[in-house]
């Protein structure tokens, strides 16, 4: 699988996911605003791609071999803009491009106008507000797709006016975590266990280390979690799951907050309210 998340021929002719999306693309029922969620963010972003495919192919097949379907995998299509922003949030300005290019559509289903948003939790809020304004003033034949891997990160707003759809990755390898991150989790696993001047001094040698990141030690914690859960579920674990439960809302508030890049999170102390929590 190549990372080219526009080229939709990686999916097969026979996927679950494009095969209802496309009924609903032949039966006129496609919600103008939809909201895909789940792991594996290359495997929504192909969805996501034949799913234009379907809108925009000359026979609206998504046969991958027409003008439309070409230009459409290699970014170039007139009728889908694609928003990818990994290095920053997406900024009003990126809402105004999306609202001149929604703007430009006919009206007609032989002349779509399509928005891509990929990794949509990186919507700044005042950027969430002016997209929720577009919604209101969409015209037929006019959609906005949106990925996330983190729902929950989202403003209530943004998800009330979509459609949710959860994918459920069937392609991705399953994620590797690294060594680091690995070892980091099984100390916030077992800090319980330990004594708290231990933990103290296992959270003062972490600070040190310059090569750990924000991410890195979020990441570890979330591995944690989920270790965790299925313990829960498997009665291993003393933890409620209340106490998960208030850990993972921790970890939504530190995510937000590092992509609003407003406040600059101290390293040391994210460490000690990931030890203390």
């Amino acid at each position: 699988m190549t990372d080219n998340p526009l080229d939709y021929s990686q999916l097969g002719q026979t996927n679950p996911d494009a095969f209802y999306l496309e009924s609903l693309v032949s039966q006129e029922r496609l919600p103008p605003t939809l909201l895909f969620h789940g792991r594996g963010s290359l495997y929504k972003s192909l969805v996501v791609a034949k799913l234009c495919a379907f809108l925009v192919c000359k026979i609206k097949k998504a046969c991958g071999e027409c003008h439309n379907c070409l230009a459409l995998k290699q970014d170039r299509h007139p009728s889908v803009l694609f928003i990818d922003n990994k290095e920053r949030l997406i900024s009003v300005e990126d809402t105004l491009s999306i609202k001149r290019h929604l703007a430009s559509s006919s009206g007609s289903p032989s002349d779509p106008r399509i928005v891509f948003i990929r990794d949509v939790e990186r919507l700044s809020e005042q950027s969430t507000n002016k997209l929720l304004k577009i919604f209101e003033e969409l015209i037929p034949f006019s959609f906005v797709f949106m990925t996330t891997e983190r729902r929950n990160a989202l403003l209530e707003t943004l998800l009330s006016r979509s459609v949710a759809y959860f994918l459920k990755n069937t392609q991705e390898k399953e994620h590797h975590f690294t060594e680091k991150v690995q070892k980091l989790a099984l100390i916030f696993r077992e800090k319980a266990n330990r004594h708290y001047t231990e933990v103290f001094e296992l959270c003062d040698e972490l600070k040190k280390d310059s090569q750990l990141s924000l991410e890195e030690i979020i990441e570890a914690q979330e591995l944690a979690l989920n270790q965790n859960y299925r313990a829960l579920l498997q009665g291993e674990t003393l933890q409620t799951a209340d106490n998960l439960l208030r850990k993972r809302k921790h970890i939504v508030l530190l995510r937000k907050t590092i992509l609003d890049q407003k406040i600059k999170l101290n390293k040391a102390l994210v460490l000690e309210s990931l030890f203390i929590n």
